[in-house]
């Protein structure tokens, strides 16, 4: 089963952590596709957690695998390093059990220091084709995630080197519209990677900073940003990572729901 082209879905990452779990298994305003978002000590739950969501109307579209700290597959530590590709392919493991898929993975941590940079990214793109081999054994696609500020793959053409020699069919891009658009052109940074984007993390932002805010209000071209995904053969979920309103306020599945319906459902084709 696959979700429509730009069907709503949302990244349990939305809810709080001990409300995420009741919101999947007890039907969320009609969504039908979500986004697992474990952690490193709750891989081995997921696993349960999917087979309670069979028979329920809700699946999983992606896993976001851990990132950072100990899951950081572009650390210097080589010992850090090696236990983060383990951590990776582990929820690669669950990704596959759970039916996702997509895995989305983080091609390091911040802060990395312009000295470091080339030397990050090498060991960033080294993990990546391990693991992309390792997605391709379990058929399933790796994406992996624009970042912001000074993350590793926080430039299209960061993103382009990291996976230039990657099979398309199995590695792609997470484009995260609260990332893609900080100091930089969304609409072109989507043209840029066009047909390698294989899923979306959706929210708002002031334009300084990632902020998670429900689309409409903050400074994100959606209407542009829908256009060039058309325009470039985009056809998955349109997958919400919106934690809060701008007010601060939790968002809900209702929330959600409304506002893809007021403020994206006009622009869809």
């Amino acid at each position: 089963m696959e979700p429509k082209p730009f069907e709503l879905a949302f990244s349990l990452a939305c809810f709080p952590a001990a409300k995420r779990e009741a919101i999947a298994l007890n039907g969320a305003a009609g969504v039908r596709w979500c986004e697992v978002v474990p952690g490193i000590e709750g891989l081995e739950r997921a696993v349960a957690f999917g087979q309670a969501l069979k028979g329920t109307s809700m699946h999983v579209w992606s896993l976001h695998a851990p990132f950072g700290g100990a899951a950081n597959i572009a650390s210097a530590d080589e010992q850090v390093r090696s236990g983060a590709l383990s951590i990776t392919r582990r929820a690669c493991d669950v990704a596959a059990a759970l039916g996702a898929h997509v895995v989305v993975v983080h091609p390091g941590a911040e802060p990395v220091a312009e000295a470091e940079r080339a030397a990050t990214l090498a060991r960033s793109r080294d993990g990546l084709a391990e693991l992309s081999r390792y997605c391709a054994a379990l058929k399933l696609r790796m994406a992996v995630e624009f970042l912001p500020r000074t993350c590793p793959g926080n430039t299209a053409a960061e993103l382009a080197y990291l996976l230039a020699d990657l099979d398309p069919g199995v590695a792609g891009v997470c484009l995260d519209l609260n990332h893609a658009n900080l100091g930089q052109d969304l609409n072109e940074n989507v043209r840029i990677l066009g047909g390698r984007i294989i899923t979306l993390h959706v929210s708002d932002n002031d334009g300084v900073d990632e902020r998670h805010w429900l689309p409409g209000q903050g400074v994100v071209d959606y209407r542009g940003a829908i256009e060039a995904l058309y325009d470039c053969g985009y056809h998955g979920p349109f997958l919400y990572e919106s934690s809060t309103d701008r007010s601060g306020a939790e968002v809900t599945p209702e929330a959600i729901r409304e506002n893809y319906e007021q403020v994206i459902a006009p622009l869809l084709r």
